[in-house]
């Protein structure tokens, strides 16, 4: 799947679930999204939504994940979301950020099974306001 048809699928999904808003306020850490091997992780600051989502038809999973900038400068990692095998498949988790406009990093890896270890990871940074 090119990364533009995976763009486009992120737009869709996103105004499906009610997650982009025009004119948000400068407040909030900008919405982002990150590329892994096989899928990618993607976060919307307004409704707190992670998306993961398995782009590779192949036997791997994806798992994917968010983690906060904390005052002291360390991360705060909230809950990895498991996607198993199959191109197309989505989950949407709506995440509870209570330290608003702090720096957000997405986190997505392949992941072979619900109690594999993530592999093969890259993430992201998006800023806080």
């Amino acid at each position: 799947m090119s990364k533009r048809r995976i763009i486009t699928a992120i737009t869709t999904l996103a105004a499906a679930a009610g997650a982009i808003v025009v004119g948000a306020p400068a407040s909030q850490a900008d919405t982002g999204v990150v590329f892994g091997a096989g899928g990618f992780t993607s976060y919307h600051d307004d409704g707190d939504k992670v998306q993961v989502y398995d782009t590779e038809k192949d036997s791997h999973g994806v798992a994917g994940w968010i983690e906060i900038k904390q005052a002291d400068g360390s991360w705060k990692k909230f809950p990895k979301i498991y996607v198993g095998t199959g191109v197309g498949t989505l989950v949407i988790v709506t995440q509870d950020v209570v330290r608003e406009n702090a720096d957000v990093k997405m986190v997505n890896c392949l992941q072979d099974g619900q109690g594999g270890q993530p592999w093969n990871c890259a993430f992201k940074i998006i800023s806080g306001s």
